[in-house]
């Protein structure tokens, strides 16, 4: 396998390890067809905060027009604007049939980019909302390879054209605040569940175990990727795993009444996991001190309620970074409860930067406990030392602060 080339540094989101960034090629990959399309989501959102960075420069804007290497960033990045292009109008194809379509809400930097790639591989071009005519590019993306002296220059001040109007349209303030209403309910369950996780210590236990534990579909050998057939196949699955949710969260509440301090849940799809569910919880750090055989003790009555031949869980405070996680029993005292519950709280909110799942009606894919109210008279002896108190955005953990990054101005 290749190296990467130096000084890349890969944006917002992340494309599977085992492919280096020049390598994705998801049509060439023998991999389903919904890890395929999130492959290209995933391409073409990384080449929108290309757009969007501070230094943006076109693509195509050295003097050198011959095929890009690692020693001419500019055509780099011209060589994944082609690939971005070429992602999106397979995908564009494909959006009005395919069940992944139906089930995901897509983040406004990529719809917008898609609608441009539709008008500009149109031979007469199209209009774009928010961006204006769109000529058509002289050639198909399949084409480039084969280009050279005039007509490679001439496709390659077509590409740069069309990255300074996508650029335009997606520093736009119409764009932008539809980007950041596409983020705020991530960032509002974040602050909600904070407030519930804290009122964990501030108003139920002076000391609560944290537990992290993650339910999956079995896997099967060999690995037979998740895909949807149609949407009431999508509809079915998604009703199966959410009443399995509600059998787990029965099994927490039978097995630690009120010695349950708080619970959160969220449903997400992967590429390759399918349907899944994190959970968050705590519980009474006085009368439960294991952190590994307790979160263990609850995975097995998952397993037993569910059938362990359906899905498995995995125990994270299994993981031997004790000390790095922070899922062990924290007082309320303790200098980095704030953090911990920060970094966690905004890994079971943290916006799905290319894509959103969209359950059918009436299905939740969040969810936690109630908030508790602090008792102004509370019984017992009066507590020794105080909570922290810290803005909540700021313990928040690496995936929600990357999401309120701002692109540059525009040059």
């Amino acid at each position: 396998m290749k190296k990467p080339v130096d000084g890349y540094v890969p944006m917002m989101t992340e494309i599977p390890r085992f492919l280096e960034h020049y390598e994705n090629l998801p049509d060439q990959l023998n991999v389903g067809p919904y890890q395929k399309n999130w492959m290209k989501m995933s391409y073409i959102d990384r080449f929108a905060q290309d757009l969007m960075a501070p230094d943006f420069n076109p693509p195509f804007s050295g003097k050198f027009y011959g095929k890009p290497s690692s020693k001419q960033q500019e055509n780099l990045k011209g060589l994944r604007m082609v690939r971005a292009l070429r992602h999106a109008a397979v995908l564009m194809e494909e959006r009005p049939d395919e069940p992944f379509w139906k089930c995901h809400e897509f983040c406004p930097e990529v719809d917008l980019i898609i609608k441009v790639v539709q008008a500009a591989v149109s031979p007469d071009g199209g209009e774009v909302d928010g961006v204006g005519h769109i000529a058509p590019i002289p050639y198909q993306y399949w084409q480039f390879d084969l280009l050279s002296g005039d007509e490679l220059v001439a496709a390659h001040d077509a590409i740069n054209d069309l990255a300074l109007k996508m650029r335009k349209a997606l520093l736009s303030k119409n764009v932008r605040e539809k980007i950041k209403c596409f983020k705020r309910n991530a960032t509002d369950r974040y602050k909600h569940l904070m407030k519930v996780a804290t009122s964990a210590w501030a108003a139920q236990n002076n000391s609560n175990l944290l537990i992290r534990l993650d339910w999956g579909y079995r896997k099967t050998y060999p690995v037979v990727l998740p895909e949807f057939l149609s949407q009431e196949d999508f509809r079915l699955q998604c009703a199966e795993v959410s009443e399995f949710r509600k059998i787990m969260l029965d099994v927490l509440q039978k097995m630690f009444g009120k010695d349950l301090a708080f619970y959160a849940w969220k449903i997400e799809c992967g590429d390759v996991k399918g349907l899944h569910v994190h959970w968050l919880l705590a519980v009474n750090g006085n009368k439960h001190q294991d952190r590994i055989n307790v979160p263990r003790q609850i995975a097995d009555a998952w397993d037993a309620a569910i059938g362990k031949d359906k899905g498995y869980t995995f125990n994270v405070n299994a993981l031997d970074l004790p000390n790095k996680t922070g899922l062990r029993v924290l007082d309320y005292n303790d200098p980095e409860l704030l953090e911990v519950l920060g970094r966690y709280c905004d890994y079971l909110t943290k916006v799905d930067l290319t894509l959103k799942l969209r359950l059918p009606e009436k299905m939740r894919s969040f969810g936690s406990s109630k908030l508790q109210k602090v008792k102004k008279n509370k019984p017992g002896p009066a507590r020794k030392y105080q909570m922290q108190m810290r803005k909540v955005l700021d313990v928040r953990g690496p995936q929600g602060k990357m999401s309120l990054n701002k692109p540059g101005k525009n040059k």
